[in-house]
């Protein structure tokens, strides 16, 4: 599936091309460059990159989602970079018909983006962020007239209040059917709970409503080649940061140069819970328990957490990887995902294939459904139809 979060490259205007590559870039973590050796770039409409997608070699099947930030662009021009700037009645006209013919063409939905976390790789928000109902509505009435596919958003909550989204979300189900992802925070672990009552009381109602649940936790998966990692903004640490990996390893394994780093790291306020952090090893599995967080192995070695986690990442010639879970794992347990894949209105979703590479991997869903939640699940909390349902 492509097209997710409402990021894509069709429909597009020559001259639209670069904030596309920046948009993918900021949301999905796949860099300009890269996209720039692999994209040619041969089409115009959504018709035309269906067409260069079937003409190119593939081991998988492809199901293409219209994305909401090119169809937006496409129909108002440079308007569109501001969210604020709304459609006029010939755009909307315009997002209308573009809408109708990418789904006869083959499109299977559409996606739109609805949050502030996710920007361009320049910081602005997404211009979908804070789309109207009007604008909307002229995507709906584009599937209304195709009469197929699915609207699917990720949203959360901050262009409305929740009450308002979900009466906006409950109109457009009304014409066609509405998926949106739901995992569980760690700050809240019982808000999953309101998306997952909102989406059955919708089916009871008669709407057609899907919840896409992560099959286990949401985490980021941080080696010393990532964007991200634990030491990357510690002024030591800089100054060795582009250097090949195994010249790195070298200076690393400095214990001055050790110390000097891990200092750093420890006087910068911390956004990781060093106690829901666990090395990636021979015993790893994705619900770890508690007592192997990088916290537990600190205490249990009398050592800085910044110095354990220093340690790990050097292992295997700096090849080794921490596991840091953001959602789907309050507590230390993965519950959650087994109360939303119990649901007769989820699915099982939200794997990044080929997104944000440099730091998750989520190319193992399908198996881990199998593994940890299918009929011989290892873990013995099989979840019946899952795997059936994904």
């Amino acid at each position: 599936m492509i097209g997710n979060c409402g990021v894509g490259f069709a429909p597009v205007r020559p001259e639209h091309r670069p904030f596309l590559a920046k948009a993918m870039e900021g949301v999905e973590d796949i860099s300009v460059a890269v996209l720039d050796a692999g994209l040619d770039w041969g089409w115009e409409t959504f018709t035309d990159y269906l067409d260069a997608l079937d003409a190119r070699p593939r081991v998988m099947d492809i199901a293409a989602l219209l994305p909401h930030t090119p169809l937006r662009l496409y129909a108002m021009g440079e308007r569109a970079f501001d969210g604020r700037n709304t459609p006029t009645p010939d755009e909307l006209e315009t997002i209308t018909s573009l809408v109708r013919n990418a789904l006869e063409a083959g499109a299977v939905g559409v996606a739109t983006l609805r949050t502030q976390i996710h920007r361009t790789s320049d910081g602005d928000l997404m211009p979908t962020f804070c789309a109207g109902d009007d604008e909307l509505g002229a995507i709906v009435e584009g599937m209304r007239q195709a009469n197929r596919g699915f609207f699917e958003v990720a949203a959360d909550y901050a262009t409305d209040p929740q009450e308002v989204e979900f009466e906006r979300f409950r109109r457009i189900a009304a014409v066609r059917p509405f998926t949106m992802p739901v995992t569980q925070t760690h700050t809240d672990p019982d808000d999953y709970r309101v998306l997952m009552d909102f989406i059955t009381k919708a089916n009871e109602d008669g709407l057609r409503m899907t919840a896409q649940a992560a099959i286990r936790p949401v985490a980021r998966v941080l080696g010393l080649d990532s964007t991200s990692q634990f030491f990357a903004v510690c002024p030591t640490y800089q100054r060795y940061a582009d250097l090949p990996l195994a010249e790195r390893i070298v200076r690393l394994r400095d214990p001055e140069i050790k110390e000097r780093i891990v200092a750093e790291a420890s006087a910068i306020p911390q956004r990781w819970d060093l106690d829901m952090i666990f090395p990636i090893d021979e015993k790893f599995t994705y619900e770890p328990d508690l007592d192997r967080s990088i916290g537990a192995q600190a205490r249990a070695r009398g050592q800085n957490p910044f110095a354990r986690i220093y340690d790990v990442l050097l292992e295997n010639d700096g090849q080794s990887f921490i596991f840091c879970p953001s959602r789907n794992f309050a507590g230390g347990t993965a519950e959650a995902v087994r109360d939303m894949l119990l649901s007769p209105y989820s699915v099982p979703g939200l794997g990044d294939g080929g997104a944000h590479a440099t730091y998750i991997c989520d190319m193992s869903f399908p198996t881990t459904l199998l593994a940890h939640w299918g009929p011989r699940s290892h873990t013995g909390r099989a979840v019946a139809g899952a795997a059936t349902r994904a």
